[in-house]
């Protein structure tokens, strides 16, 4: 009996993480003798395995601790406002980890999936980037996939989730072109169970059939034609059934001309994601404006000075966004009345693997206080943020510091709007330092 691996990419209390859940599986009866905290006697490896690993591999289930790289994670792991570390991996456990495991290892079947549509969520084309990264990862180093050449296997992102602005329905729908349609029980089976997927045998999470589909043109092409292999990821933060088919054949190339992420976009193009978001610039009276600095946990080579600033969530109007963003990020506490929408800006920029498409609202708020506290951000925050800095907007253009793009005339127009004197271009302070955690 395989156990679910599950990794955690090295981050903030990385070997913490990796050790409740050990622990909880344990309790559970999940996790093998190996496992601290499970009686030292010989016996079953357990259901769950647990590793600390530096970059994101093929294991079924990729957690990032907080400050890691996001390339290949599933689960980017993440705590603070309220909620602790133990209780954020405790739930992560009961409600995807042990059903998850207890379904690769036959102790439970797959649960079936309402025959509903929901509204369309750009997360699940992300997800399907990197499932069929990991898979064709996986085959390659496997030695099953040629990878060059006319004969490289072809990963296709398919169904519902694939098509932009269509409702879905609850799984990723994905597909691998073949050269020969492997047998049952082979290396096949053995890689894609490495990743977390399982063959459909005796079961039918996908209509018209498990082990063929249905005839598009009767009579056009020969019968063995639409034969496929069929597996399924009985994952419930991510279900995923992948078809397994010959290339070529009637069926493989009418998805494949309709999917939305193939083999070179796995190699050459990131996942993309839009949103909106209300980016802070406080001012203070001496004129300066607050940024913080830190990096892309993908990129740490890179950082950068930007503005504070987060989504903007459902419900909320931009102004009360920016204004919760500022007491969360840096401790700033400021009303409605000193805020000026200063206009709205389209940016494009890489953070954790993907790629987002951002319009934001820029805000300009009037501040009194200047004491930072960067203790109410929660943990990603911390790991990837290293300072706060009260900037003069000239002595930052003066200075050969990184800014985040186009933000250098917002500050100015920030400083303006809000009736603040500017700070002098001959300061060479830009002001007070605050050390991220």
């Amino acid at each position: 009996m395989t156990p679910l691996r599950v990794e955690v990419v090295e981050g903030t209390d990385a070997q913490l993480v990796a050790d409740r859940l050990r622990a909880l599986g344990a309790e559970s009866g999940l996790s093998g003798s190996e496992s601290p905290g499970s009686p030292e006697s010989p016996g079953s490896p357990g259901l769950v395995a647990v590793e600390v690993v530096p970059a994101a591999g093929v294991a079924p289930l990729v957690l990032a601790a907080p400050g890691a790289p996001l390339t290949g994670a599933d689960v980017m792991l993440n705590w603070g406002h309220g909620a602790g570390r133990d209780a954020v991996v405790d739930q992560l456990w009961h409600e995807r980890i042990a059903p998850f495991a207890a379904r690769m290892s036959g102790r439970t079947g797959p649960t079936p999936i309402p025959p509903r549509l929901l509204p369309h969520d750009q997360d699940w084309g992300v997800a399907a980037h990197r499932l069929l990264s990991r898979l064709a990862r996986g085959l390659r180093e496997a030695g099953l996939d040629p990878a060059q050449g006319d004969r490289a296997w072809s990963y296709e992102h398919i169904g519902s989730t694939s098509v932009p602005g269509l409702p879905f329905k609850a799984f990723v729908d994905l597909q691998v072109g073949v050269d020969d349609l492997p047998d049952q029980g082979g290396a096949l089976d053995e890689v894609l169970c490495r990743c977390g997927y399982l063959p459909a045998v005796g079961s039918r999470p996908d209509s018209p059939g498990v082990d063929r589909d249905l005839e598009m043109f009767p009579g056009a092409c020969a019968p063995g034609d639409y034969r496929k292999r069929l597996f399924y990821r009985p994952d419930p933060g991510a279900p995923s059934i992948l078809h397994v088919r010959r290339r070529g054949t009637p069926w493989h190339d009418d998805t494949r001309a309709n999917g939305r992420v193939t083999r070179d976009d796995l190699e050459t193009v990131r996942p993309r994601r839009t949103r909106r978001t209300a980016r802070v610039l406080p001012v203070d009276a001496q004129g300066r404006v607050l940024l913080l600095h830190g990096a892309d946990p993908d990129d740490r080579e890179h950082p950068l000075w930007f503005s504070l600033g987060g989504e903007i969530d459902p419900g909320e109007d931009p102004v009360t966004a920016a204004l919760r963003e500022l007491r969360e990020e840096v401790g700033l506490v400021a009303d409605a009345d000193n805020v000026v929408v200063l206009g709205e800006q389209a940016i494009e920029f890489p953070w954790g693997g993907v790629m987002f498409d951002q319009q934001q609202v820029l805000c300009a708020v009037r501040v009194r206080a200047t004491e930072i506290d960067l203790s109410g951000q929660d943990a990603v925050e911390q790991a990837t943020i290293d300072e706060a800095r009260w900037w003069a907007p000239a002595a930052l253009a003066r200075s050969a510091a990184p800014v985040g793009e186009g933000l250098l005339p917002w500050l100015e127009r920030a400083v303006a709007a809000v009736g603040q004197p500017a700070a002098s271009s001959a300061n060479a302070n830009p002001g007070q330092v605050a050390s991220g955690g």
